[in-house]
């Protein structure tokens, strides 16, 4: 017997052999000197002890892989002359090894098949493979590989879709991934595609109950952004508008308050667009650009302690927001308390140095109170497990109360006006 010629690139037991004569299997003949892929046991097999199985081995691990593009469609004909049901027994034996968690093997299994048919059928049963071991990866907390496996997961269903277009059992799951992920508008689109396609049945009367629990949502979020989309065309009385008549079947809803109440004050009509925005409040009072509006409010109408204030409870729920930050600046500086409005002045500093109106408060500032203005300055918190690392590059550490701060240094010099209390975004 022969020697096999064996090729060392091929990672783990797969190895690739040149065949020493035709290789005949059914009506398929594999011409001598072809390189084939074979599952070895044991290094020093010879040609003549390779039988079928250790080829179709090699072969399935090859076509899962997607290597050797250019010999694919002769090994897929091989496999099949080897074994003709071999797309079956591999859906079977994944399904097995996906049960039994073995997800890397079901996985392999299944991405052969995908090779051998490229049928709906073949990427759902990947899909799923890839759906189970994101359960178990979210089960034991791992989120962020739990994330890349959803991501390959999506990404098998959209190139299912693309070698069976508009195949309904596709974009069921491609609808039912995107609810999972409470993107709702794709979801909706995808459920839309699958009714215009599939026959008629129960899971087509499911997703159509589905899509009617859908409906009420998607038109809440429709309402909202087109009344947002109007304030930044500058359609308020527009906004107002599409919010007044959302609201009378939606009253609960904090969103729509607020962009009434938003709109409003892009009006002048202060007031109005107070109640508004309480009435936002007393719906949700975690929001904090709707105390950055009250604020706007408030300060307009004379209250600038209030308005402090309102803006003080939307720093708390969003520290380092540089527009809240600044806001609160520009207030404090407005009332010459110049200690509260300099400490403002350097949180937003330290979230975006950059920020025009950052540069242009700093420069009011300085024009203000005559003071040059320094580096922004961040304390450094270090733990009692950083004390022997900071001692070995500082000997002169003795204890946690010796370490004080540091500062880092940012300049940046625009010229540029003032007006931060009337930004929104």
């Amino acid at each position: 017997m022969n020697k096999c010629i064996i090729d060392s690139s091929i990672e783990c037991d797969i190895q690739m052999i040149s065949l020493d004569k035709d290789f005949v299997a059914g009506d398929v003949v594999i011409p001598m000197g072809t390189p084939v892929p074979v599952q070895f046991t044991d290094k020093t097999m010879s040609q003549g002890s390779i039988g079928t199985e250790s080829l179709a081995a090699g072969l399935i691990k090859v076509l899962a892989d997607g290597c050797y593009t250019d010999r694919r469609k002769q090994y897929k004909a091989l496999l099949l002359a080897i074994q003709p049901d071999s797309a079956k027994e591999l859906t079977l034996a994944g399904i097995a090894q996906s049960q039994k968690a073995n997800h890397a093997f079901a996985q392999t299994l299944f991405k052969a098949v995908i090779a051998l048919t490229g049928s709906a059928d073949a990427y759902i049963n990947l899909a799923l493979a890839y759906a189970k071991e994101v359960a178990e990866l979210q089960k034991a907390g791992k989120i962020e590989e739990a994330e890349k496996v959803d991501s390959r997961l999506l990404n098998t269903l959209h190139k299912g879709l693309e070698a069976n277009p508009d195949n309904p059992a596709l974009l069921a799951e491609l609808g039912g991934f995107h609810l999972r992920q409470n993107d709702l508008d794709l979801s909706y689109e995808y459920f839309s595609r699958f009714m215009d396609k599939a026959p008629d049945g129960e899971q087509k009367k499911q997703v159509k109950t589905l899509m009617e629990s859908m409906t009420p949502t998607l038109s809440k979020k429709k309402a909202i952004e087109e009344g947002y989309d109007q304030i930044m065309l500058g359609n308020e009385e527009k906004a107002i508008s599409i919010m007044e008549d959302y609201l009378k079947s939606e009253p609960s809803s904090w969103e729509g308050w607020f962009i009434k109440g938003w709109a409003l004050r892009c009006q002048e009509k202060y007031a109005e667009a107070t109640e508004s925005l309480l009435k936002s409040i007393q719906l949700d009072s975690k929001n904090p650009e709707v105390y950055n509006e009250l604020s706007i409010c408030t300060r307009e109408g004379g209250d600038t302690q209030l308005a402090k204030e309102y803006l003080a409870i939307a720093n708390e729920l969003e520290s380092g927001n540089v527009i809240y930050l600044t806001n609160l600046a520009f207030l404090h500086l407005a009332d010459k308390e110049f200690d509260q409005a300099r400490e403002y002045l350097d949180l937003a500093r330290l979230a975006d140095p950059e920020d025009p109106q950052v540069v242009s408060l700093m420069q009011q500032y300085t024009e203000l109170t005559g003071e040059a203005v320094g580096p922004a300055i961040s304390q450094v918190v270090y733990e009692d497990e950083d004390l022997d690392e900071l001692k070995k590059t500082n000997p002169e550490v003795g204890s946690l109360e010796d370490i004080d701060v540091n500062s880092h240094f940012d300049h940046h010099h625009h010229e540029e006006e003032c007006g931060c209390c009337d930004e929104e975004e």
